[in-house]
């Protein structure tokens, strides 16, 4: 359903995807939405991820919204890895593909005669684009990741983040899949890129643990180079009041972004009413400033408490103070600002095509025009014959 008048940068690019969950078909779909005629290769169950809200919430035949979305604008072939033909027809659409992506566990891979290694040798042309929770080596190999695992916990970010009640939060479902997809796909195209070079594919390898660890990279560089970190922090003692949330007299918050300190404090104490602040010995600077942190965030809770935060936002705007509010998803998808850079595109519904529904956008685009998905998330199996029959007539 593309509106886009030019072809998209990977128009012509054949993708394969040996994918279930997440990290893997996000990753697919993404190219996709650029232009690549993805296949997605599943079992007769389908890829679990069909299904998961319906197991979550015990209601049958339940559509899952996440999962048509990181799989949107692909063809849907079912084959049974299990049996010579169903690996027989897999290696056949492998033959004259651009890239394979994978996010089975490497043992798993090996035991279908589909590892990177094995694939690269008989298919030197290939992109061969590989998602695990840990790596592809290491006593971690096959332990099961998901991102809530490998990305989240092992990672050591959610210790980071375990300030506020001493026990690490819930990850938001999926987040660093998609992290980890985006990645993943800056690999691959850079290694099709390189292919244009050399003729020759490469094996692209990322991790959720691996991103993860990326993710923290500022806290690791501090534990690396001085041996220590910032700990966990609670908000009412971070080190930075000047960035920092507040919550406004209707329940809302903002998000302070006085970055530069020294700067951006005689400003902020001017704006909000209180300019005498700069003078008070506990904040005349930016180390009492820090000693004093809880005392300032005390100090500032009580001046924000006292308007909403439309007004604040009109204050703080006027005199020039860097802020955020603190929005909910359903301020996101209502403002005008998501709007205009198109972080949502309608997809066509398989079950009412009059009807589109809005989802989350590909994160990149290019000229400035914005990247539309092609078709739904298919059915499963829904082009098992057409893709058959294309491999019955290439073989001819």
């Amino acid at each position: 359903m593309s509106n886009n008048l030019q072809p998209q940068p990977l128009s012509g690019v054949k993708v394969v995807e040996l994918g279930l969950w997440i990290a893997g078909p996000a990753a697919a779909a993404v190219m996709a939405d650029w232009g690549a005629d993805v296949i997605k290769v599943e079992p007769k169950s389908g890829d679990p991820a069909r299904n998961a809200l319906a197991s979550i919430l015990g209601i049958e035949n339940l559509r899952s919204p996440a999962f048509e979305a990181d799989n949107r604008g692909k063809r849907s072939v079912v084959l049974d890895l299990a049996e010579q033909e169903g690996l027989t027809a897999l290696n056949s659409l492998l033959s004259d593909a651009d890239v394979f992506i994978t996010n089975m566990r490497p043992n798993a891979l090996t035991r279908l005669g589909l590892s990177p290694e094995v694939l690269r040798d008989k298919f030197p042309q290939l992109v061969i684009a590989q998602v695990t929770g840990y790596g592809s080596s290491g006593p971690e190999i096959d332990r099961p990741g998901y991102d809530s695992g490998a990305f989240w916990a092992y990672s050591g970010l959610a210790s980071q983040f375990s300030g506020e009640t001493g026990y690490p939060p819930i990850l938001p479902a999926a987040f660093g899949d998609h992290i980890t997809a985006i990645s993943l796909v800056s690999g691959i195209t850079s290694a099709l890129f390189d292919r244009t070079r050399t003729g020759q594919g490469t094996i692209v390898e990322t991790s959720l643990l691996k991103l993860g660890i990326y993710a923290a990279t500022s806290d690791y560089s501090l534990q690396m180079t001085f041996n220590r970190h910032r700990p966990p922090q609670r908000r009412v003692d971070s080190e930075s009041p000047l960035v920092n949330s507040y919550k406004t007299s209707d329940n809302k918050y903002i998000w302070l972004l006085c970055v530069e300190a020294s700067r951006h404090w005689p400003q902020l104490a001017a704006a909000i009413g209180h300019p005498d602040l700069c003078n008070d010995e506990r904040f005349n600077g930016t180390r009492k400033r820090h000693k004093n942190r809880a005392e300032l965030i005390a100090t500032l809770d009580g001046i924000f408490a006292t308007k909403t935060r439309d007004e604040w936002a009109e204050i703080l705007d006027s005199n020039d103070i860097w802020w955020s509010p603190v929005n909910s998803l359903e301020e996101v998808l209502a403002s005008e600002q998501a709007e205009i850079i198109n972080a949502f595109v309608d997809i066509p519904d398989a079950g009412n095509e009059d009807k589109p529904r809005k989802t989350v956008a590909s994160p990149i685009d290019f000229n400035r025009v914005p990247t539309q998905p092609k078709s739904a998330c298919p059915e499963l199996g829904a082009d098992t014959i057409e893709i058959l029959k294309e491999l019955q007539q290439k073989s001819k």
